[in-house]
């Protein structure tokens, strides 16, 4: 059980409730196949158990989770460069090693979320920072470096 306390437990919980058109923690709890109490008791320890949210609502934009961020739905992200089919279809069919590297991969993502919300920045300066990080992924290194080392600068000045 993956449990981080980055996050308001209360909002998280809420916000799934409000994407399924929930009115109560006992239906969360039913959908979440766990007892209401389990529910009572994350929101009282600010606490989630994020493998589980994850697996149980795959359908959630994970930015809506966290953020608040629209759309609810990621099926209403439109993706760039690939077709949709082909990519949900290779996403399914990952051999076990690739799933775990993927597993890997997502905690780590939750991890580096975790720090950048930690810095004592400006929304826009960590929004700039995500922003590079993306371009270093693909590939665009050197001007996303030197950004990077530019808005450091920048934060630590202030």
């Amino acid at each position: 059980m993956s449990s981080k306390k980055w996050h308001n437990a209360n909002i998280i919980l809420d916000r799934i409730k409000e994407a399924y058109n929930m009115r109560s923690d006992v239906e969360l709890a039913r959908f979440l196949d766990r007892d209401a109490t389990t529910i009572s008791s994350w929101r009282k320890r600010n606490t989630i158990d994020w493998d589980l949210i994850l697996a149980k609502c795959k359908d959630i934009n994970r930015n809506y989770l966290i953020d608040g961020d629209t759309p609810i739905f990621s099926y209403d992200i439109k993706p760039s460069g690939l077709e949709t089919k082909d990519a949900e279809e290779s996403y399914r069919n990952l051999s076990p090693k690739q799933e775990e590297i993927k597993r890997d991969y997502e905690e780590q993502s939750i991890q580096l979320i975790q720090r950048i919300e930690n810095l004592p920045w400006s929304k826009e300066a960590k929004i700039k920072l995500v922003d590079a990080l993306i371009r270093i992924v693909e590939s665009d290194y050197e001007d996303a470096r030197r950004e990077i080392r530019e808005n450091i600068g920048r934060q630590q000045k202030d």
